[in-house]
């Protein structure tokens, strides 16, 4: 009797401390908590990276706005705008006696105007030709339906590597 005791104390105690070691939480290191710098410098931004997380609400006022302004230059019919990331990327529909010499110095104008429009405008990239203004258009209105402009940035990359931006 005293030998089964003995045996059935001995066995209580291992279950015991298989209990309290097996049922301690895993170590594991510490989260890194230190806020980390975006050692980027915006003005070498990857043209990759034009589609921020901005409101697609915010993005559409803003290139409604942009677009009022682009129309006010004399020889634009229409103008499309995408505004993201600092960057307007614009699609102009020219009236039909305009001269191709005079194609430049509305672009130009449109620039400024945008720009003095808007002072968080850093690059605008305008073009007139027929099918990239479309996908401009398209793109914009996508934005006016609620689609965030981040769904977008592959097509506005591609648009802007096209486009060679007014830096002024």
């Amino acid at each position: 009797m005293v030998k089964s005791r003995i045996i059935l104390l001995l066995l209580v105690s291992v279950l015991l401390l298989g209990i309290f070691t097996g049922c301690a939480p895993a170590r594991r290191p510490a989260p890194d908590t230190t806020p980390r710098q975006d050692t980027r410098d915006p003005r070498n931004m990857d043209r990759d990276n034009l589609a921020d997380d901005m409101d697609a609400e915010e993005s559409n006022r803003i290139a409604e706005q942009l677009a009022k302004e682009a129309t006010k230059v004399k020889g634009v019919k229409n103008a499309t705008v995408v505004y993201t990331n600092r960057t307007a990327v614009v699609g102009l529909d020219l009236e039909a006696n305009i001269e191709a010499d005079r194609t430049d110095d509305i672009k130009q104008e449109v620039s400024n105007r945008i720009k003095k429009a808007n002072k968080n405008v850093e690059t605008v990239s305008i073009s007139t030709d027929a099918d990239t203004v479309t996908r401009i258009r398209n793109i914009a209105r996508g934005v006016a339906e609620g689609r965030p402009v981040s769904e977008f940035a592959k097509e506005l990359s591609e648009i802007t590597r096209r486009i060679t931006p007014s830096i002024k």
